[in-house]
Order: C-alpha cells, then structure tokens, then sequence
C-alpha cells in the first residue's frame, strides 16, 4: 500500500494601515517604502497541495482547473516555477485553491493566495507536517515570508498575526518583515464593504510600474517615515482617532499617486465615491469611531475598535442594503495541517 500526504496551508489577507505603491525593484518585488499592515482572521485562501507524477503542475480554483494560457493563472504558474527554481525541487505538484473572500478586486487576495500558495508547496516538496516541521528543515516565517513575497509583494505581511512592517531597504538582503503588535495587544475589526466583485481593470502589479510618473510619488515616498513614527506611536498607545486620521491620509495621498501617473488609474467607482461621502457625513453627524482606507480597488475597510464593529456594520447595511459587508477582525498568522491516506 502506498500513501498520499496532502499538505493544506490557510493564509489570512491584510489590510495596509500605511501603503506602498511602486517599486525599486519590480523582479524581486522591493517596496518603495515601508508598510504597516493589520493581519486579518477570516479573509484567507486556503491552499491544498499534493505531489504528482505528472510532468507538469496542475492547478485547480474552485474546483475548475486553470491552465498557464489562462490571464488569471499567469501568475500563479509563474510562482511556482520561481519557487522550484529558488529551491530547487523537481516533483510537480497538484494545488487546489479558494478564498473565503472575493478575488482580485482590492481585499489583498494576492497576499493570502501567494502566502498559501508558498506554504503549501513548500510544505509538501519538503514533507513538513507543520510550521514547526519546516522551521526544522531551515524554512523560518522570515524564509517563507521572502519566497511569498516574490509572487505578491504583500504577501510577506501575511506570515505574522496582529501588526506587522515591512521595511524596504535598497537590496533584497536588506528587506524586513517583522511583527510589530500580537492580535492580543489591541482589538481592531475591519468592516469590508464590497460595492464591486468584478476584477480590476488594471492589476496592482502593472499599475506599480507607473507611480514614478506622477509628481505626487517622491513626496510621498519622503513622507512616509514620520508617517510610520506616527502610526507606531498610535498603536502603541490604542489612540484610535490619531490612528484613523493617519490610515485615511495614507490611502487618500496613495490613490491620488494613482490618479496624477501616467497613465492615470482610478480604481473608484461612483458606488465608491457614494459611499465615502456618505460615511463622512454620517461620522461627522453621529461622532461615528471608524475610519476608512482603501487598497488597490474600489472595495472600502472600515476599520474600527471591535466593541463598535457589530453597530457600525448596521448603520452600514441600513444606508447600503444591496452590498454584500464582511466583518473580519486581527487575526493570527497562517496555519498549516496535513492528512494521509493509504492508497491501492
């Protein structure tokens, strides 16, 4: 009898507090500058992976294979040829994917897919039964969180729960990620509200190569680290408000580096403007603790403190009954577990 080990890896998504948008080195996915991000508990892809006899990869979303000539498959193809080549591992591998969560359209999909896709692979090429398994094999958080990172820059956030920074440098070598806050520390929940499902137009991994042509892009870049002092000390003390008007600040000045490049990107919809300005009015009439941030897509985070998640997600399904609303809140990091079976 032979036995069969599937290798299932689930990797939460994050939400940028602070922002980065374009890149010193697109190839090996260097950050123009630092980011701060909150891991999220129940937005995750879980990937399951298997070694095959088959010579070549075979990659399933949702129970429907995709194949390389597929635009959406591209770029998962694409990493697992890096990561074989990066490692040196010859077996081929059958993956089956899904996210509990809408793809491709500003809720960070590529950060928990590339991280899950990483962790699973890794755990079956090197038969690692847990994440303590591979630590023992040599493939720490700081290892897995770097050969993520070259599939989706963001997924390298998504290998710590609670806070996490990823700190540009001007060589890979230089680059760090590290936990800044446990989940424990401060209570957040981060209402999603999804106002389009439909795939952006233009992928943030194409839209990174224009941020340089705007005039908005090297003044922000300069800012960002009084930014980043700022938010820590925001954290550190749970100064929620200071900590709201920094993440707006951020994800505002960041879509306007996307709106002034060239060529100009704009990833609001009416329903996101609709919404926005409904929300600062209705914060502004009923001192409402939230605050927003968007990421690379129409969708809107309302962050919060967790105690006014549940009342706040109401007032917003009272105003927008038609959009579907996600409450997630910080969570803790990736997981990963193993099942065998004998085979005939």
């Amino acid at each position: 009898m032979k036995s069969e080990t599937r290798y299932t890896a689930v990797v939460p998504s994050n939400i940028a507090l602070i922002k980065y948008w374009g890149k010193k080195d697109g190839h090996r996915q260097l950050p123009s500058n630092d980011s701060i991000s909150m891991t999220l508990a129940t937005s995750t892809t879980q990937t399951t992976t298997q070694i095959i006899d088959s010579g070549s990869f075979q990659i399933f979303y949702d129970n429907h294979q995709l194949f390389e000539s597929d635009p959406f498959a591209k770029k998962i193809f694409a990493h697992l040829k890096v990561l074989a080549k990066e490692l040196n591992f010859k077996s081929k591998l059958s993956i089956k994917t899904k996210n509990s969560f809408p793809s491709s359209c500003g809720i960070a999909s590529s950060a928990s897919g590339m991280g899950a896709l990483t962790l699973s692979s890794v755990a079956a090429w090197s038969d690692s039964h847990s994440l303590k398994d591979l630590e023992e094999r040599g493939f720490y958080l700081e290892k897995l969180a770097k050969l993520a990172r070259l599939g989706s820059g963001s997924a390298c956030r998504s290998f710590w729960g609670g806070m996490v920074h990823w700190q540009t440098g001007e060589s890979e070598n230089l680059q760090l990620v590290k936990q800044l806050h446990p989940n424990t520390h401060w209570d957040l929940s981060d209402i999603i509200v999804i106002v389009s499902k439909k795939s952006k137009s233009l992928p943030s991994s194409q839209g990174h190569l224009s941020a340089q042509s705007s005039s908005l892009f090297r003044p922000r870049v300069a800012s960002i680290p009084s930014r980043i002092a700022d938010i820590k000390l925001a954290l550190e003390e749970k100064d929620f408000h200071s900590l709201g008007r920094i993440i707006e600040q951020d994800s505002n000045e960041m879509h306007a580096v996307m709106m002034s490049s060239s060529p100009a990107i704009n990833y609001y919809q009416k329903e996101t403007i609709d919404f926005l300005e409904w929300f600062k009015f209705h914060r502004f009439k009923h001192n409402t603790p939230a605050y927003t941030t968007l990421d690379a897509g129409p969708n809107i985070h309302v962050i919060c403190e967790s105690k006014n998640a549940n009342s706040i997600k109401e007032q917003i399904r009272d105003q927008f009954p038609n959009y579907e609303i996600l409450l997630d809140h910080i969570g803790t990091g990736p997981t990963l577990y193993t099942e065998t079976k004998e085979i005939s």
